[in-house]
């Protein structure tokens, strides 16, 4: 709790260490170091606002002698007259506080913050009100009135922690130290108020969550996954109680957002767990992490308008790449193992198995429905990467099918008799594929899209290839299988996959900056 007598930050508004001797104080929440002197001015400015704002609610009399007039007078006091005015003053405190935990308020580990963390905000605001709150605390007589008075105090101290948050996040360089003590905090404000259960076991996840990171770059992956476990406690219990009130219902899809970004966290912790056994620190892994994420982010910027999405590595983008990366670094020291199609060559290219069927519709003379055909395709995870060949070019980025086709006769095609045009290759090959581990020599390439990307683009290669056939195949939606690690030689700008024929090769660009997105 802070109080008139407690030194505060001049950048923030949070509470100062209380040492009064040097010339500088540091703020334990912004990290803003500041001279003594301009701290205790602005202490005795905020005294000179509060007490103004007091007398200008209080009949003359009442507040020279508020702890000794008569309890009734207080209670009707702070009723009829108190109340209506502070609440006045804190609605819009209460609205931000309902509109900022609506979004998930931890930023996922190296990961750009999003839009609503740009917005600029002063977290002085909320704390000086709460400074307003608690000198008018004393009127308070009944319980109901003291529980109102703590609900507004600790609504205020709480949005003006997340509001430093907010600030912080947005930094480039992210102190996680700073985000935990704003976490922690607040949880103590909103302690204050019984009725918060919800908001207090979500902002115990939320410290714990930014404790594990903090773990995590000390070189701590067996403490930070602790962390992450009982984070993952309270978030659930969070989501369970949020949806009772009404006042946190508009919090759930930040909280199960937050849930996402835990369970990315652990991916993390783990992947750093199993570095450390192969004698590789955590250090060199999160450099790593960091890198993918930074190419993650680089290439759904260049691909964004083609496939449908912002610049963000959002919540559910950070858990399927955190298990991506997991699954790659614990495949590289034997802890687990990757589902590989293995070949000659030292390159491993992450790529999205896809199953589709079709038949044909018509013709070329008669009208003749065919049978349905199944295939199989891989979509190479790259192609967020080269979005404009992505788009005009799709059948270079996918084991191009119908690049081979299946033979067939004159006669039955002018028939309306011809039932494939591929060979079955792809199914056939595809099915090969099997668990390995990744030899520690090879150069691993992720995938730098989701699933759902990968989806849109083995759409995106079937509508062209119905456009080039006018209509003359019906296509089923592709369902995207799983991940497969392709291991092969990369020649020129291609990449040759074993048991495939090199015309449906997959584009990988140039393989020096592929070396570069290597992990």
């Amino acid at each position: 709790m802070q109080t008139l007598e407690t030194l505060r930050c001049t950048n923030c508004g949070a509470p100062l260490p209380d040492m009064r001797s040097g010339e500088f104080i540091k703020c334990e929440y912004c990290g803003y170091s500041q001279r003594l002197a301009d701290v205790e001015k602005y202490l005795e400015q905020l005294k000179t606002e509060v007490f103004g704002w007091i007398k200008s609610m209080i009949p003359t009399g009442v507040s020279a002698g508020m702890q000794t007039t008569d309890p009734i007078a207080r209670s009707q006091l702070f009723d009829n007259v108190i109340k209506p005015r502070i609440t006045e003053e804190f609605n819009p405190l209460n609205m931000q506080l309902i509109k900022y935990g609506s979004y998930y308020l931890t930023v996922p580990l190296f990961a750009t913050a999003p839009p609503p963390f740009a917005v600029s905000v002063d977290p002085r605001v909320p704390l000086n009100s709460a400074a307003k709150f608690e000198g008018l605390a004393p009127l308070a007589v009944s319980d109901e009135q003291i529980s109102f008075i703590n609900n507004l105090i600790s609504t205020s101290e709480a949005l003006g922690h997340i509001m430093n948050i907010v600030r912080l996040s947005n930094e480039k360089s992210r102190d996680y130290k700073l985000i935990t003590r704003n976490l922690e905090s607040a949880v103590e404000s909103l302690n204050r108020s019984p009725s918060k259960v919800a908001e207090v076991q979500r902002f115990k996840s939320l410290a714990l969550m930014s404790g594990a990171i903090v773990s995590l770059l000390d070189e701590d992956p067996n403490g930070a996954l602790l962390k992450l476990q009982e984070a993952d406690r309270w978030t659930s219990e969070s989501l369970k109680n949020s949806i009772k009130n009404p006042s946190t219902a508009a919090w759930y899809p930040g909280i199960k957002a937050e849930k996402t970004i835990c369970d990315g966290l652990k991916a993390i912790a783990e992947a750093s767990q199993s570095s450390i056994k192969a004698g590789i620190k955590t250090s060199d892994v999160l450099a790593k992490f960091a890198k993918y994420v930074s190419a993650f982010e680089e290439a759904r910027g260049r691909s964004g308008l083609t496939f449908g999405k912002n610049n963000l590595v959002d919540p559910n983008t950070f858990q399927e790449v955190s298990k991506n990366f997991k699954d790659v670094i614990q495949g590289r020291v034997g802890d687990s193992s990757v589902v590989g199609l293995i070949g000659s060559g030292n390159v491993w290219l992450a790529c999205w198995s896809a199953d589709l069927n079709y038949s044909f519709e018509t013709g070329a003379l008669f009208m003749k429905k065919g049978q349905s055909v199944q295939e199989r395709m891989l979509i190479n995870g790259t192609f967020t990467l080269y979005p404009d060949q992505a788009k005009s070019a799709s059948h270079t980025f996918v084991t191009d099918l119908f690049s081979v086709r299946a033979p067939s006769g004159f006669w039955d095609g002018i028939t309306g008799k011809e039932k494939t045009l591929t060979t079955g290759i792809g199914y056939n090959a595809l099915s090969q594929i099997r668990k390995t581990s990744i030899p520690a020599s090879a150069s691993v390439i992720p995938p730098y899209c989701t699933k759902d990307e990968a989806e849109k683009m083995a759409e995106h290669y079937l509508s062209q290839v119905g456009n080039q056939l006018r209509g003359k195949l019906k296509f089923s939606v592709p369902s995207i299988t799983q991940l497969i690690y392709v291991s092969g030689e990369i020649t020129g700008n291609n990449m040759n996959i074993p048991g495939l024929p090199n015309s449906m090769a997959l584009y990988v660009g140039d393989s020096a900056y592929l070396e570069r997105l290597s992990i």
